[in-house]
């Protein structure tokens, strides 16, 4: 092929452009110069064959596999103030450790993101709950929580003007949230009288119309708390009879077939009975034996039913609600031993003889002592309902010196997860009113109220507080409604 090198000389001599003559196995220049004799007779120039037709190829693209919906990300989520609100609250529900979840404020509560949207007075008072969360044990409000404060009480003031048929689940709901927003920041104003008017205008309309769904269900039973208390104070309120007409209305659904067994087994009817005891305690002082023998019984009966629980052995899954159920006892125990103590100090005023009466107390105080220590390490929300028992308990039992000291121990103790409230300045309060009940066992006027003092905006913070911590344990105290 012209214009291809053809020399097969040696590497050496073609380098030096000298003639090589290719002899085995050096040539002679090589062997002359005493240099390795490389590439003698071996063509140095080839050229490869190349083909001018492209060679056809057959190629298929793989195929895609299809993406499925759960790797498909939305870059921007449709949102919105109630989505977010919603949001928000489901947040602060899925909270499950005791010392800042919101369940020990009652189970109505995990039912209230469906219900947004639905009333202005509940999405205002859901937001003050998630806007004041973060800042109920802080020295200092933010001036965004305050305004929001203020705005929400405006809209649940505009419930007052509604006749009882208009009063909807939702917004009896907006008051309780509204009451435990209040405990933690410490206020209490008309709203707090007017929350025992809208419950008892809530209460003739449900009698008439009934309720359905769990939601209902569950926000009645935190209700019936709420009027427990709003009953303490206000002899106007029938607190037996509301329940009585409750409990003959029908409530076979699956919130009765859902119920843990000791709830079905637990009947405390005797606290209906309790307001209207401590109004007059002169009419019925044989009742008050009674009903106090009765709640010593149920006490009794709590704390075989706590040994029962701790002592089972569910799976790990169930333990939540293993917790739960716990926590729910020990509140019920705290509200008996609170309640059969102030009857206690009523039964020694009486029967000032009865030396058992007194050994009794120191045996109640005992116990509330230990269940403080108990559930020490719940605190601050898990343990709320400790406070206001001991302050109460304190204030009834002053002739039991030793259990008093440990009490103001155990008060200052809990006083650091409270910055508005003062509980020693509560049980002196409560030490007052106490004086005032027993001051009716020997008046026969024993049903006019106890007149207007200073401490009408304490008194009403505390009440406040008991009817925010004491709202999960409807259904034990009630289980008939």
């Amino acid at each position: 092929m012209p214009g291809v090198p053809r020399s097969r000389g040696c590497n050496s001599c073609l380098k030096q452009k000298k003639k090589c003559d290719q002899v085995k196995p050096a040539c002679s220049r090589c062997a002359r110069l005493g240099v390795p004799c490389v590439g003698s007779g071996e063509q140095k120039y080839v050229f490869k064959p190349v083909s001018f037709t492209k060679p056809f190829k057959t190629s298929f693209s793989k195929p895609r596999k299809r993406e499925t919906s759960s790797q498909a990300s939305i870059l921007h989520n449709p949102q919105n103030s109630l989505t977010l609100l919603q949001a928000k609250l489901v947040a602060a529900l899925e909270v499950t450790d005791f010392r800042y979840g919101l369940h020990c404020y009652g189970d109505f509560l995990e039912h209230v993101p469906k219900r947004l949207g639905h009333s202005h007075a509940l999405d205002v008072s859901v937001d003050l709950m998630t806007s004041t969360l973060p800042y109920h044990y802080t020295y200092e409000i933010p001036s965004q929580v305050e305004a929001k404060y203020s705005s929400s009480l405006k809209v649940l003031r505009g419930l007052q003007d509604k006749k009882a048929t208009q009063i909807g689940f939702e917004d009896v709901a907006a008051f309780q949230i509204m009451t435990i927003c209040q405990s933690w920041l410490g206020q209490a104003g008309n709203e707090s009288r007017s929350h025992g008017q809208i419950l008892a205008c809530f209460m003739d309309a449900v009698t008439e119309k009934g309720r359905s769904s769990i939601f209902e269900l569950k926000l009645l039973d935190s209700s019936l708390i709420a009027l427990f208390f709003e009953a303490l104070v206000d002899t106007r309120i029938d607190l037996e009879q509301y329940v009585n007409d409750l409990s003959s209305q029908s409530r076979q659904n699956a919130y009765d077939y859902n119920q843990d067994p000791h709830v079905r087994s637990f009947q405390v009817q005797r606290l209906l009975r309790i307001p209207r005891l401590l109004h007059e305690p002169l009419r019925y002082v044989e009742e008050i034996k009674t009903t106090y023998r009765e709640l010593r019984d149920d006490h009794a009966r709590i704390q075989h039913q706590l040994d029962s629980v701790r002592e089972q052995r569910d799976p790990s899954e169930n333990l939540r609600c293993r917790q739960k159920l716990v926590h729910k006892l020990q509140v019920t125990e705290a509200i008996l031993l609170t309640a059969a103590l102030a009857l206690n100090r009523i039964l020694r005023a009486a029967y000032p003889d009865e030396g058992v009466l007194l050994l009794e107390a120191s045996m109640l105080a005992n116990e509330l002592i230990i269940l403080a220590k108990s559930v020490y390490d719940l605190r601050p929300l898990g343990a709320s309902y400790i406070p206001p028992g001991l302050a109460a308990v304190r204030a009834t039992a002053s002739a039991l010196e030793a259990q008093n000291n440990e009490i103001e121990t155990l008060l200052a103790d809990y006083q650091l997860d409270y910055v508005r409230i003062k509980w020693m300045d509560q049980a002196v309060l409560l030490k007052e009113l106490n004086r005032t009940l027993l001051g009716r066992l020997s008046e026969s006027t024993s049903r006019d109220k106890v007149k207007k003092s200073d401490n009408d905006g304490d008194l009403e913070e505390l009440m406040v507080h008991f009817k925010a911590v004491f709202g999960s344990i409807g259904s034990y105290l009630f289980p008939s409604s």
